[in-house]
């Protein structure tokens, strides 16, 4: 996978661009020629044959070179600079916005995106629930702690009711290659949060909240990603 993608990075990202580069400079050289010969002159026809036929062969490799690695595109639809850091082009490295990164790492399509790329695999995060249930309100779900009870905090998501089972769910990827670090790609994403299981004979509303100092997610958990929330 990792030499696939250096070839298909280098394919489109160093030798195409150079190559209508090339060809750009090719076609400005042909109209100069064209203009300065008269019509029927060896070199304006030398010319004509020279520049069809390099054109036509760079269509027929970039057909060629598209066919074997469209699927560099069809992946690169999928990473941000939350998923890779920097990227190359014309062997330039290109580094992305500190601030970007970090907002993107907190998308609510990062699972999507993440799960969609064949470089990275997940793996399933289980934690026992240990807080207090207080209640719902539509589908976000309010629990305490503190010595005296006294905090709350928020979970936005889904919940399966169970039988007794209290436990959060998660998953977090990493690359099924390490070398793909050395490109730009992340490889140390926190867990991203899934569903929660909680008993059924938990399940209520919310009822009041007034006697609660509301606390921001992250503070509970702060290796989590919870894509449906900011606090």
């Amino acid at each position: 996978m990792y030499e696939s993608w250096i070839e298909a990075e280098r394919f489109y990202t160093l030798i195409m661009p150079w190559t209508i580069i090339g060809l750009a400079v090719l076609v400005f050289v042909y109209i100069f020629i064209y203009s300065y010969t008269a019509k029927g002159q060896k070199l304006r026809k030398g010319t004509n044959l020279s520049v069809i036929s390099i054109l036509l062969l760079s269509l027929l490799y970039f057909v060629f070179g598209h066919l074997r690695y469209s699927f560099w595109v069809e992946q690169n639809e999928y990473i941000h600079p939350g998923i890779r850091e920097y990227t190359y082009i014309l062997g330039i490295r290109s580094d992305e916005d500190r601030q970007v990164i970090r907002a993107q790492r907190q998308s609510p399509s990062l699972y999507r995106q993440l799960n969609a790329l064949e470089k990275y695999e997940a793996d399933a995060r289980v934690q026992p629930m240990i807080y207090d249930y207080l209640g719902s309100r539509d589908d976000t779900h309010y629990f305490s702690f503190g010595d005296e009870d006294q905090y709350a905090f928020r979970i936005r998501g889904t919940v399966e009711w169970t039988q007794g089972e209290r436990e959060i769910h998660g998953w977090q990827f990493r690359l099924t290659d390490d070398r793909f670090e050395t490109l730009g790609f992340a490889n140390d994403f926190d867990i991203i949060f899934a569903v929660l299981l909680l008993p059924e004979t938990e399940q209520r509303e919310l009822a009041d909240l007034s006697e609660y100092r509301m606390t921001a997610i992250s503070e509970i958990y702060p290796n989590w990603i919870f894509p449906n929330q900011r606090d």
